[in-house]
């Protein structure tokens, strides 16, 4: 894969991920008085970022894939695509963890208050990951590799 087919699979999974971010977002955004409603519809927006999560770990983390690339041209950025990597999979497990919260069935002392502020960590979370992402496809391509990201 060449490098601009790389950072263009990095952007097609980063818009599944931002748009994941944005739909969860909306749904921690509605009024909580709904109560199960209203952890349902989060829970299920979870296991979408999750899902848009593990994809885009996937795409970058792929043999021949973002990480794969800066690994091989841009060494110097290791420690960055392990933190990464490491953020990624914390996310995932936040999320995971938070949609098993939400999910127990006919539960009613679930805080959902609690809940939503545990969600919009995440939602920080997953976006200072991509963040690092946007600052790593720089730094490896614009700076050490040549290429403009």
């Amino acid at each position: 894969m060449e490098e601009r087919d790389t950072i263009a699979a990095a952007r097609r999974t980063r818009k599944l991920l931002r748009d994941a971010v944005c739909a969860l977002e909306d749904a921690i955004g509605a009024p909580i008085g709904a109560g199960p409603r209203w952890a349902e519809r989060v829970a299920g927006v979870l296991a979408d970022l999750g899902e848009a999560v593990a994809a885009h770990r996937n795409n970058v983390d792929a043999n021949g894939g973002l990480f794969f690339v800066v690994q091989h041209k841009a060494p110097r950025l290791v420690g960055t695509i392990d933190l990464l990597r490491n953020e990624h999979d914390a996310a995932l497990a936040e999320a995971e963890e938070l949609r098993a919260f939400l999910s127990v069935p006919g539960e009613t002392g679930v805080d959902l208050t609690a809940a939503r502020e545990r969600t919009a960590e995440l939602l920080t979370r997953v976006l200072r990951i991509q963040h690092r992402c946007a600052d790593l496809v720089y730094d490896a391509f614009a700076v050490d590799i040549g290429y403009p990201a």
